[in-house]
Order: structure tokens, then C-alpha cells, then sequence
């Protein structure tokens, strides 16, 4: 095509051929490549002569007749910008843009067009699309509160936290997190343990209570962790796990324990009038039985004996070791 132009010409042959992007030249009459640089004949796999002798609907793998209505808006410049699917010499499909104008040549209207291969861009935003919609999921269905604060303020929060503290979203975000502390200290100490900690390991773990919209109180477990590894200043993400059950089932347990501890101590511990032999010094138990005196208070407490004699007694039965 090219060869036909005049000196003049020669200039915008060089911009076409020389330039490294793909280019084309199409008539949207009947869809035939009237041209192509050596970038497009690089790109699609195929000779100068080879890709001129196709049309655009061996390469663009919509429909012809979607093609046809495509470079009416190209040719009409209602529409310059375009995204297809490109089809190589190898079969191979590619993502492309299209960027495509009318140019006039011996009296014809012909398509200028510029292809940019975005395969590995689609390729990119599709996973990063896959990546947001599997984090989305996780934040919205995840059973423990999870939120993000940025310079103290909310940002966000999911239906879980909201649960939690008995606020809607849109009370929370954009609120200082003040509003679910009690008290200002308690708001300080919360932030200054965290920092701490997420300045010495990279996260924090803190344990407190907020403060519900219905004034009730409940026990919560808080991790922290920033939104940029080692950056405190760029924001924090945060878990926070409702305990207040555990809590009160620690307590219950705990006073079970000394209830446990204390029936033990009485078990243990000899009280009242216990009946002795004034003669053989044995003790009446319960039941009426008579026993020794140590047997009794071994079964009663958790004293141990050891055996010895004392003087009076050493006088009176082995006089002749006191000699």
C-alpha cells in the first residue's frame, strides 16, 4: 500500500513501520488488512505477505458481523478505544486494545489501527479480582469481629463486629474508635499496649472490654496488625473475639474450686467433741466403732505419724536404759 505514496509520505511510512507498537491497516469495507509494520507481523506470527492476504476476522475472534458494526464506529470516530481478543498464527488468544481511527488514502476511508497486547494486565486484574472477592468473602462471613482503623479513625467493620457492639456499620465508619471504650483510659491503654507490642513482634493482642451500644459491657479479645508490614503509621487491621462467656465460665469455675477446696479443708479438719477412751485413749467414730487413736485421725485430716517415746514413759517401761 505504502509503496504508492508520495515523498511526502515517506516521513509517516518510517513512524509506521519503524515504531515498535503493532499496527494496522484495515479496510472496514470488507475487514481486509491492507497493511501491516513488522511489530503486528511479530506480534501475530505471520508474514508481511501472509497477514496481508487476511481479513481482521482471522485475527479478532468476535463474530463478523459485531466486527462490521465495531469498525463503523471506528470509521464514523464515535468510538476510538477498543478491547477484543486477538487470535495468533499458533492459535493462541490475547487480550488486546484497540485503539482505531479513519485515515483517508487515494480517495478511501481506511482504519489506522494500534494494538496493545494486555493479556498479562487482564491476566493481573483477574486474579487481583479473585483475590478482593475471596478477602471480601472471608471479612463479610467470618464469624469473628474484624474492622480497619487508620489515625484512630474507623474505616471499616464487618456484620460480625457490628453484632458485637450493637451498632449499625454506617454508626461506626468514619467514627474515632473511642466510641466503643468505656472510659478514656481504658481507650489509651488499649492503643499504647498494642503499639508496643506491634513495634516489638509486628502484632498485638490485648485484652479488654467495650463498650455496646445498649451500655452493656462485654470481655474482648483484640488483635492488631498493620496494614503495611513494620508501617504503625499506615493503619491497622483488626480481629476481635467476644470471650465474655469464657470469662464468666473462668469464674465460675474458679468459684467451684475454692467451694471444692473449702468442703475439703472441713472434711479434714477435726471439729467438735470427739468421744476418747479415758483408759485405752480410743475414739468413738460415727458409727459407734471404737478405734486407735492415730488410725482415727489419719482417716480425718491429712496427718502422718512417726513413732517414739517420750521420758516419763522411757522411765517407766525401760528404767534400765535411763540409767
Amino acid at each position: 500500500m505504502f509503496e504508492k505514496i508520495s515523498d511526502e509520505g515517506k516521513y509517516y511510512r518510517q513512524m509506521f513501520e519503524a515504531t515498535r507498537a503493532v499496527k494496522l491497516i484495515i479496510n472496514p469495507a470488507d475487514g481486509s488488512i491492507v497493511d501491516a509494520n513488522d511489530a503486528a507481523c511479530h506480534f501475530y506470527g505471520y508474514s508481511k505477505d501472509k497477514i496481508t492476504s487476511l481479513t481482521i476476522s482471522d485475527i479478532n475472534i468476535l463474530p463478523p458481523d459485531k466486527i462490521l458494526v465495531e469498525m463503523e464506529k471506528a470509521s464514523s470516530e464515535s468510538k476510538s478505544y477498543f478491547n477484543f481478543r486477538h487470535r495468533l498464527s499458533s492459535g493462541e488468544i490475547r487480550d488486546v486494545e484497540v485503539y482505531s481511527g479513519p485515515v483517508k488514502y487515494e480517495g478511501d476511508t481506511l482504519l489506522y489501527s494500534i494494538i496493545h497486547d494486555i493479556t498479562e494486565k487482564k491476566q493481573a486484574e483477574q486474579l487481583l479480582q479473585e483475590r478482593e472477592y475471596f478477602l471480601t468473602s472471608i471479612f463479610r462471613a467470618s464469624p469473628t469481629g474484624i474492622g480497619v482503623i487508620i489515625d484512630r479513625v474507623i474505616k471499616e467493620v464487618n456484620e460480625r463486629f457490628c453484632d458485637m457492639v450493637g451498632y449499625a456499620r454506617e454508626d461506626m465508619v468514619g467514627e474515632n474508635s473511642r466510641i466503643v471504650y468505656a472510659s478514656n483510659e481504658e481507650y489509651e491503654r488499649v492503643g499504647q499496649e498494642k503499639y508496643r507490642q506491634i513495634s516489638k513482634r509486628g502484632t498485638g493482642t490485648v485484652e479488654t472490654k467495650l463498650l455496646c451500644k445498649d451500655g452493656t459491657m462485654i470481655d474482648v479479645l483484640l488483635s492488631s496488625t498493620p496494614l503495611i508490614a513494620g508501617n504503625l503509621s499506615s493503619g491497622v487491621t483488626f480481629t476481635a473475639t467476644d470471650i465474655t462467656g469464657l470469662k464468666i465460665a473462668e469464674g465460675n469455675l474458679r468459684d467451684k474450686v475454692k467451694e471444692l477446696n473449702d468442703a475439703l479443708a472441713q472434711i479434714k479438719t477435726l471439729k467438735g467433741v470427739i468421744p476418747i477412751c479415758m483408759h485405752c485413749k480410743g475414739i468413738r467414730d460415727d458409727k459407734g466403732s471404737w478405734n486407735q487413736l492415730e488410725k482415727y485421725i489419719i482417716e480425718h485430716s491429712d496427718a502422718q505419724f512417726s513413732h517414739g517415746i517420750c521420758d516419763k514413759c522411757l522411765k517407766e517401761h525401760y528404767p534400765d536404759y535411763t540409767k
